[in-house]
C-alpha cells in the first residue's frame, strides 16, 4: 500500500515543466560548484524538474538542498497583501497558501517527499523543514554541511521571504561568484517592473548591500503574475568570477 502511495506521488510530480528548462540549455562552466538549493519546495515538482534538466547537461550536481516550512506561506504574507491591495488593488497570495501537507494529503510532507526522492531520484536530497527565521542560520549550515551553490531556485513568492533567503545566501558565502540565481516569482507582484516590491525589490536591496555585479541570463514571461528571471553572480564585494 505504501509503495503505491509513493508511486502515485511520483506520477504527479515527475513531469512538471517550467522556466527551469533553461538549465538543460545553459552553458554551465567547469567550476567546482556542484550544490543546488531550492527555497520553497511545496509539491516537490520543481526539484524533480531541476534534477531532470541537470541530467541533460555535462554539469554534475552532487546534492540538492530543499528549504520549506511545508505549512504554506508565513503570516507576514497578509501584511504584504494588505499593502499591495491598498496600492494596486490586487495581490495573489495569502498566509497559508501552498501547504505541502494538504497538497499531498499526508501528516508529514517532508518525510513523504524524502521517501519519494530516495526511491526515484539518483542524487542526494536534503530537506530542511521550518520557517526561514528558524532555519537560515549557522546551525543549519553546520548540521547539513551546506556547500557553496551552483544554482539557487528561489520560489518563495513574497518580498520578506525572498530577502531572508538572499541575505542568508550572501551573508554566509553560499551564493558566490559563479552562482546562478533563479526567481520563480519575479513578476509575482503588480509593480514588479518598478523594482519596488516582491522579488525584484529584495534582489535590488541585496545587490546594494553586498555590492554584487550580475549578468542577466534569461527572463521567461512578460506580464504579472507569470514572470521568472535568472541571473549569474559575477562578483561579490569585489571578488570576481571568470568563466
Amino acid at each position: 500500500m505504501e509503495t503505491s502511495i509513493y508511486k502515485d506521488t511520483w506520477d504527479k510530480i515527475q513531469n512538471f515543466q517550467s522556466w527551469r528548462g533553461f538549465i538543460s540549455r545553459f552553458p554551465w562552466d567547469k567550476n567546482e560548484l556542484s550544490a543546488v538549493y531550492q527555497f520553497g519546495v511545496f509539491t516537490g515538482k520543481s526539484i524533480c524538474e531541476i534534477h531532470r534538466n541537470f541530467k541533460e547537461t555535462n554539469k554534475n550536481i552532487d546534492i540538492i538542498y530543499g528549504f520549506d516550512s511545508f505549512e504554506g506561506l508565513p503570516e507576514c504574507t497578509n501584511q504584504e497583501r494588505k499593502e499591495a491591495i491598498e496600492k494596486h488593488g490586487e495581490y495573489q497570495w495569502k498566509a497559508g497558501d501552498f501547504n505541502s501537507h494538504e497538497w499531498h494529503g499526508v501528516d508529514d510532507a517532508r518525510q513523504h517527499l524524502e521517501i519519494v526522492f530516495e526511491k526515484y531520484l539518483d542524487r542526494e536530497i536534503k530537506l530542511i523543514e521550518g520557517w526561514f527565521e528558524n532555519t537560515l542560520n549557522e546551525n543549519t549550515i553546520k548540521e547539513y554541511d551546506l556547500k557553496p551553490a551552483l544554482f539557487v531556485d528561489i520560489d518563495v513568492d513574497i518580498y520578506s521571504s525572498c530577502y531572508e533567503v538572499l541575505d542568508f545566501l550572501f551573508k554566509y558565502g553560499i551564493a558566490v561568484p559563479g552562482t546562478t540565481l533563479g526567481f520563480d516569482d519575479w513578476g509575482g507582484t503588480p509593480s514588479w517592473k518598478l523594482l519596488d516590491d516582491g522579488n525584484p525589490r529584495a534582489f535590488k536591496e541585496i545587490i546594494e548591500k553586498y555590492k554584487l555585479t550580475i549578468d542577466h541570463v534569461v527572463r521567461v514571461g512578460d506580464a504579472y503574475p507569470h514572470v521568472a528571471n535568472v541571473f549569474l553572480v559575477r562578483s561579490v564585494g569585489g571578488k570576481t568570477y571568470e568563466s
